[in-house]
């Protein structure tokens, strides 16, 4: 089965469902795939808006640790690349983006909410920004995007804390636009619902207003980018990081 499965749920409406079992878990290829499948519908033209969301367990639990211990320099350096080459695509899609959230968005797999304009999510979803437990700081991409769609307690407690939030403060602090009961069929229906709503509005319009709230951002992070002022041109992780992974990874294998 392909790790992202597109299909055009209504006439102009297409979804985009990420299948990268267990756990959609963030690889740079997956990244690029991404990225690229993005850009796809963005360039079609009989797309009128996007719903991004899975039919796994969670929408997505970031980098999977396991893998990520044992990363390489160059192993590390691609990730940051996949997250900012996704993220510079994402945030500035210059289309209706709909996040179908059935399931948690942890660490990486957060920014599908953050990236969206329209967030349904299911009652007893959690949301983390886990980085500062696991021992990396916040690449320019991810760290731009954060700033600048969550407001200054969310930021400050979500990155600082690195704990589990509830669709219930989501939805206070708003990440998130919709709390749905029921199951996940449930979040796919509000989910559409929006998509219609917003597949209504004057295309051409929206991307520009869309460019006009976001675009500085999107170009902040390509220039701090290419001027490496994360400083991870020459890898991601510190001394700190491994030890805090093998310590996550040890805490969730006792839960």
């Amino acid at each position: 089965m392909p790790n992202i499965i597109r299909e055009e749920v209504e006439t102009g409406i297409i979804r985009l469902g990420m299948n990268r079992k267990p756990v959609n878990a963030m690889t740079p290829g997956f990244l690029q795939e991404l990225a690229m499948a993005y850009k796809e519908v963005e360039a079609d033209g009989n797309a009128k808006a996007l719903i991004i969301g899975s039919d796994l367990a969670v929408l997505s639990a970031g980098v999977d640790l396991k893998e990520a211990v044992h990363f390489s320099k160059d192993d590390q350096v691609a990730l940051v690349k996949g997250l900012h080459d996704f993220l510079t695509v994402a945030y500035g899609l210059k289309m209706p983006v709909i996040c179908e959230c059935a399931g948690a968005a942890i660490a990486g797999g957060f920014f599908f909410v953050l990236t969206a304009d329209y967030t349904a999510a299911i009652k007893g979803a959690n949301f983390a920004l886990a980085e500062a437990k696991v021992g990396v700081n916040f690449p320019t991409a991810p760290l731009e995007v954060a700033r600048h769609a969550l407001t200054p307690p969310a930021l400050r407690y979500m990155m600082l804390s690195g704990e589990f939030i509830s669709t219930e403060k989501a939805l206070a602090w708003g990440i998130i636009d919709e709390e749905v009961e029921g199951d996940r069929n449930a979040v796919k229906a509000a989910a559409l619902k929006a998509a219609k709503r917003y597949a209504k509005l004057p295309s051409k319009t929206y991307g520009m207003i869309k460019t006009d709230i976001r675009g500085e951002c999107v170009e902040s992070i390509i220039r701090d980018t290419a001027a490496n002022k994360d400083g991870t041109a020459d890898g991601w992780f510190n001394e700190e990081t491994v030890p805090a992974m093998n310590a996550m990874i040890a805490a969730t294998q006792k839960a």
